[in-house]
């Protein structure tokens, strides 16, 4: 699966680097394990690096999969690290402003130590 999940520390957050093309299914999947593995560290914070995301899903998938964290969990904070290709950046992009007008706290950037500045402050 083109997402790599793991814990870090001081201050304790999760890390989800994704890669290449990212098919509805393999969101889907990488969105249960990410949540999953969140509530089992016991925390809320995410960085999703997108950096190297290639794109494979559609604005679709992203829309159903924000309706489904505001009912899994409202409560989470996530920053998101563009994508350097354009049509995965806009996804991107789109799932920011979908999440926020859920109530949801995810904000994107260009970087990864502006995105934990933001993530962890």
């Amino acid at each position: 699966m083109p997402c790599q999940i793991r814990l870090r520390n001081n201050p304790s957050y999760v890390e989800a680097t994704y890669s290449g093309a990212l098919k509805q299914s393999e969101l889907e999947e990488a969105a249960f394990k990410i949540l999953e593995f969140m509530k089992e560290e016991g925390t809320m914070l995410l960085l999703a690096d997108c950096s190297d995301l290639k794109g494979g899903h559609s604005v679709f998938d992203l829309y159903a999969l924000s309706d489904w964290l505001k009912a899994t969990a409202p409560h989470i904070k996530e920053a998101v690290v563009l994508p350097t290709l354009p049509l995965a950046s806009e996804n991107v992009k789109f799932w920011e402003t979908t999440c926020r007008n859920r109530g949801l706290m995810v904000c994107i950037f260009n970087d990864c130590r502006s995105a934990l500045e933001w993530l962890l402050a």
